[in-house]
């Protein structure tokens, strides 16, 4: 009888090794997933919110609300550079028919250059926002490029 309960009882820690490994595995192919949306796979939903946050600032628009939106670009692009998805999710600034605020070409808008205009904003004054929106490759159809003209 002892035999027997020790056999179940090994029979047992078994099965549960075999949970354990295959929820483990299971956790990895969930990891790897999100490793996949990260480096530019994006859904509908990911794509929709993330443009959310900037096309709600499209059209004509007071300096403060311009202010607000160069920080949230700084920001979206700071947080790119930290997740390596600069490609995907990195926004360009155009600033003031055409030019560039950090005298580069619209790719290369730094974080700090973008609060560096943001200083230059004036609060009293109205701003024309436009955007436009990734065609292809990783982060297609999420915003490209956000253009800020004096009114």
């Amino acid at each position: 009888m002892e035999n027997a309960t020790k056999g179940l009882m090994i029979a047992g820690a078994v099965l549960i090794a075999l949970v354990l490994v295959a929820l483990g595995v299971f956790l990895v192919n969930q990891a790897q997933g999100m490793k996949g949306t990260v480096q530019g796979q994006f859904d509908d939903t990911t794509i929709s919110i993330f443009n959310q946050k900037f096309e709600a600032s499209e059209g004509t628009i007071q300096g403060p609300a311009v202010k607000t939106l160069l920080t949230n670009i700084s920001q979206n692009n700071q947080q790119a550079i930290n997740d390596g998805t600069e490609d995907a999710k990195g926004i360009n600034l155009v600033y003031d028919n055409g030019t560039t605020i950090d005298g580069q070409t619209p790719k290369n808008t730094s974080p700090n250059a973008i609060i560096a205009i943001r200083a230059q904003i004036n609060t009293g004054r109205s701003y024309l926002v436009s955007m436009s929106y990734k065609t292809s490759g990783p982060g297609s159809r999420l915003i490209d490029t956000i253009t800020i003209l004096p009114q």
